[in-house]
């Protein structure tokens, strides 16, 4: 994050992590709104966007084939602990437990949606229910119409990019939001309580610092990645409703971990 940036935060009074929280809960949603209407003209160039290089690495190798890895390795390095330069993690500690809780019913939510549920996982559902179809009319899921060659016709397909990059981004803020409030913008509290549902505990050692500020540096690196990937599915792919689904779907876990 540069200096520039972070002064700017600094100058509109972000601060203090759930002021910030709800700052990047608030992008999604509103980045969504704002492109809604440059969306309805943009959709038409999807085919042509889908070829520049950039948007296929992106695809190929930060979003569809890898997300999951990505944001499973960002996330349990971000729950490391560093003490002069030795590295531990504490299953004892109550924040560490609790994301825990959060990644296992994050990657739960999503199979239930993208992969499995009893059968066809839910985003299939919804597109059968609104009309979907194989091309061989004696297979009824997309998977079974694929590996049978024939062609999935899919007149209403949510957004599962919308869902894995919303979520998924979302989480990893959840746990670096603390570094960035207290050490890159220097926020002071004398509320213990004040940024409850948060890791507090950041270990001060100068050693450590780097280390924690490296990775919270590379996690920043993919969110932005994530997020060019959502402004380019915003305005070029999925229509206004496929979207929103996967918007909801996407917010769903990240604004219920205050619960967990």
């Amino acid at each position: 994050m540069t200096t520039p940036l972070l002064n700017r935060v600094k100058q509109i009074g972000y601060k203090n992590p759930k002021q910030l929280w709800n700052l990047v809960c608030l992008l999604y949603p509103i980045t969504y709104v704002i492109l809604v209407p440059v969306s309805l003209y943009s959709t038409k160039y999807s085919k042509q966007i889908s070829e520049i290089w950039f948007v296929k690495f992106l695809e190929n190798y930060i979003v569809r084939n890898y997300m999951i890895l990505w944001f499973s390795i960002l996330y349990f390095i971000n729950l490391l602990q560093f003490h002069n330069l030795q590295i531990s993690i504490s299953l004892k500690d109550q924040s560490t437990i609790k994301n825990f809780k959060i990644y296992v019913i994050n990657v739960i939510w999503l199979i239930i949606l993208l992969e499995w549920f009893f059968g066809s996982p839910i985003f299939e559902r919804i597109s059968i229910a609104l009309g979907a179809f194989c091309s061989k009319t004696e297979f009824y899921t997309e998977y079974k119409c694929l590996k049978e060659n024939g062609k999935w016709i899919n007149l209403f397909d949510s957004s599962s990019h919308y869902t894995m990059l919303i979520s998924n981004s979302l989480l990893i803020w959840n746990l670096i939001i603390p570094f960035i409030s207290t050490k890159l913008l220097k926020y002071k509290s004398n509320d213990l309580e004040e940024a409850a549902g948060f890791q507090q505990e950041i270990n001060d050692n100068d050693d450590s610092y780097n280390i924690k500020k490296y990775i919270v540096y590379l996690s920043i690196l993919f969110i932005v990645l994530w997020y060019i990937s959502f402004v380019i599915t915003s305005l070029f792919f999925h229509t206004i409703l496929e979207k929103l689904v996967g918007l909801v779907c996407g917010m769903t876990i990240p604004l219920l971990i205050q619960f967990i």
